[in-house]
């Protein structure tokens, strides 16, 4: 309804642009209370949103979740309103985001809380592509997060013919363990507890 989405982008928007609330600006002492209000109008109005169900607020909210002055339990309450909201453009739109900034340090925060959006939806034929993340360059927090991702959706037989392979590489076997036991079918199930029993073996 009309009336429901204007309130919502109303509160999502009160902040200032200029209003510092991320938790390193609130550490800081002065402004703590006045964040913490923006901060929860931000993740009640995301929340809002989110139930609402009107993919017509992905831009609002997409402006919120890539602003490093929000406050970052805002900004993922953005990203998770994003992720259950998006229709296909929009989401490939952040797969491809995401992999641009997969080996980015910097931009860690923002990769971290775009797969969290991701994952509120899972869909195999959008996000199969980031398959890419689940590499050594890759942070460790990503590449658990992106394995989690890819076993939701259920994986088609490319996305399991490259996770079988990472069986072999210490560095993503891990993740790639991760991926194939949520999403694998059996073949490709019964190739992990193989990989670890060879490494067991090879241990002992």
């Amino acid at each position: 309804d009309a009336s429901a989405f204007a309130i919502l982008e109303k509160q999502l928007t009160r902040k200032p642009a200029t209003f510092d609330a991320s938790m390193d600006s609130l550490m800081k002492g002065g402004v703590a209370i006045l964040g913490m209000v923006y901060r929860g109008l931000v993740v009640g109005a995301a929340d809002g949103f989110s139930e609402l169900g009107d993919a017509k607020a992905v831009p609002l909210l997409t402006k919120i979740a890539e602003d490093p002055k929000s406050n970052e339990q805002g900004r993922i309450a953005a990203c998770s309103a994003i992720g259950s909201l998006a229709d296909a453009t929009a989401r490939r739109e952040i797969v491809t985001k995401v992999r641009a900034m997969a080996s980015n340090r910097k931009q860690g925060f923002q990769r971290s809380c775009w797969l969290i959006g991701l994952a509120q939806r899972p869909t195999a034929a959008v996000d199969a592509p980031l398959v890419a993340l689940l590499t050594a360059k890759t942070d460790p927090e990503s590449r658990h997060q992106t394995a989690r991702l890819l076993g939701q959706c259920g994986l088609a037989a490319p996305e399991r013919t490259k996770l079988t392979e990472m069986l072999k590489d210490k560095t993503l076997v891990h993740d790639a363990a991760l991926a194939l036991l949520f999403g694998g079918d059996e073949a490709s199930i019964t190739k992990v507890f193989a990989a670890y029993e060879t490494s067991s073996t090879a241990e002992d």
